[in-house]
């Protein structure tokens, strides 16, 4: 109740108020303390979940596809969890093996745009562009507002393809459903694009045209 109404030094002064007879899994799962709570439960899915999500934003991705093996052992069907562990393996650069679980989750999900996202993203990152490509013709042309970062992922895939123009028109639209987009910094993964043949040079002139 007390995190419900987001007292949160209340909550603290609780939790520490705690004997340590009272230290069971919930305990730790309300104080955050993941390690503690898998110490007593290994295979407490709320634990598993939250370090997985902890290992990701801490780009610690081995570990988090770890954790995210061990909750697909306790819960094969799950597919968020498949998801997530795609997200990983493709930030770890294991393209073969995340698009053999995306090619299985989009066949058993195939209306389901995120595992699309995922998919093209990982074919993209693989330079399978022109498989990419028709993926990202599909969200971007459904009828709905496509996500900024559709256009943005669009871009990037034209871009290694060789289609300057149509990639700048794909950053231009990406710009357009962004709010505080200058031309101070950059608006792309310089870092990604270096990695994937793009010279800071090309960088910069994409750069001008597409803020031009």
């Amino acid at each position: 109740m007390l995190r419900k109404y987001q007292y949160a030094g209340a909550v603290q002064s609780l939790l520490y108020s705690f004997p340590e007879s009272m230290h069971d899994v919930q305990y730790f799962l309300w104080m955050g303390d993941y390690e503690s709570a898998l110490q007593l439960a290994p295979d407490n899915e709320q634990a598993l979940a939250a370090r997985a999500r902890n290992s990701f934003d801490t780009q610690m991705y081995a570990d988090a596809a770890e954790d995210y093996d061990r909750l697909l052992l306790l819960h094969p069907d799950k597919m968020s969890y498949m998801l997530n562990k795609s997200v990983c393996l493709v930030n770890m650069g294991d393209y073969e093996e995340a698009l053999r679980l995306l090619y299985q989750l989009d066949y058993e999900h195939s209306d389901d745009k995120n595992i699309r996202r995922v998919l093209a993203w990982a074919l993209t990152c693989d330079h399978r562009l022109e498989q990419a490509a028709k993926i990202y013709q599909q969200l971007t042309d459904t009828g709905e507002q496509p996500s900024a970062e559709d256009y943005l992922n669009y871009g990037y895939c034209l871009w290694l393809s060789g289609d300057i123009n149509a990639a700048a028109d794909r950053f231009k639209s990406y710009v357009a459903l962004q709010t505080g987009v200058d031309g101070n910094g950059s608006i792309f993964d310089d870092e990604w694009l270096h990695e994937h043949g793009i010279s800071p040079t090309q960088v910069k002139l994409m750069q001008a045209l597409v803020l031009a």
